[in-house]
């Protein structure tokens, strides 16, 4: 189908990849001070940091908070892309304000939440999207429903269990997959 990958047309890849382009783009043009002020500042974060870690430099300090919130928006942006390259395999498409991020196109069989990271859900979260994804699978009596981390410690496709606050989670149709197993 593509050239570059096989299963996504190379025009609907070109659009994936601008469309994270522009994220990039208005990012750096929105950074400035008037940008910057518009969002809360924790007062005494800002303090402490300033004393323990910035000697006191207000500009410092600045630039450092600029390049996390810069960062923080790229890194939501590279999940939605992600999220759309996966939407983009046979039979699959993104979702968009759901409780899953990817769906199978023609029937409720597959639902995937797509993760950039391994670590980047807390337990809170963490609970919640397992509540989500077998909440579908409660839902849809034949779907499988995937956690899929793109960045995973270990390349994996298994039943998600674990322990939340002294009590065990598992559902047999809710997994938790590397990017690399999800594919296969």
């Amino acid at each position: 189908m593509g050239k570059y990958i096989s299963y996504i047309d190379d025009e609907r890849l070109f659009q994936c990849i601008n469309n994270l382009y522009v994220v990039y783009q208005d990012a750096v043009n929105s950074l400035g001070l008037n940008n910057f002020y518009r969002n809360m500042i924790d007062p005494f974060k800002t303090q402490f940091d300033l004393m323990f870690l910035y000697n006191g430099s207000v500009e410092n300090w600045v630039n450092d908070e600029m390049r996390r919130k810069l960062d923080k928006t790229v890194n939501n942006a590279i999940g939605e892309f992600h999220q759309e390259i996966i939407g983009c395999l046979p039979g699959l498409e993104s979702a968009r304000l759901a409780d899953y991020d990817v769906k199978s196109k023609d029937d409720d069989s597959i639902f995937v939440e797509v993760k950039n990271k391994y670590n980047t859900m807390n337990s809170r979260s963490q609970d919640a999207v397992f509540d989500a994804l077998s909440g579908i699978a409660r839902n849809h009596r034949n779907a499988k429903c995937y956690l899929v981390e793109v960045v995973a410690p270990e390349s994996k496709m298994e039943v998600w269990s674990y322990s939340s606050h002294g009590q065990m989670k598992k559902h047999e149709r809710v997994y938790i997959a590397s990017v690399d197993k999800f594919f296969n």
